[in-house]
C-alpha cells in the first residue's frame, strides 16, 4: 500500500458483513479542478489522487460550502478524502500552523 492510500477497519455500519466490519479508504488528494457556473449559480469540484485518478466529482449549490472546500484544497496539506463517509480532512498538524507561516512570510 502506497503513501497515498490508507485503509482502516471499523466496527460500525455495515450490516451485510457478518463480522460487522467494513473498510474505509482514505485517499490522499494531490490535485483538483474547480469551477463556478455564473449562469446556473452552481459549482463543481473534482479531486484527484497521485495517479491522476478521479476520487470525487462533487456538485455544489451553496456558494459558502463551495468556497470552504476550495479553501481547504488551496491552503491545507496533506488533505485526505474518506470514500466511505465522504469527508475531506486534513492530516495532523500543529495548532496555529497557518498563523506562524504568515508571520514567517511563507
Amino acid at each position: 500500500m502506497g503513501l497515498d492510500s490508507l485503509t482502516t477497519k471499523s466496527n460500525e455500519g455495515d450490516f451485510d458483513n457478518p463480522q460487522n466490519e467494513f473498510l474505509m479508504a482514505n485517499i490522499l488528494v494531490t490535485s483538483y479542478y474547480s469551477r463556478w457556473d455564473l449562469k446556473e449559480h452552481k459549482g463543481r469540484i473534482a479531486m484527484y489522487d497521485s495517479s491522476n485518478q478521479l476520487i470525487e466529482n462533487h456538485l455544489f449549490s451553496d456558494p459558502a460550502e463551495f468556497q470552504a472546500v476550495v479553501s481547504m484544497l488551496r491552503n491545507e496539506k496533506p488533505l485526505w478524502y474518506d470514500t466511505q463517509v465522504q469527508h475531506l480532512r486534513t492530516g495532523s498538524e500543529p495548532v496555529g500552523e497557518g498563523e506562524n507561516r504568515m508571520h514567517e512570510g511563507v
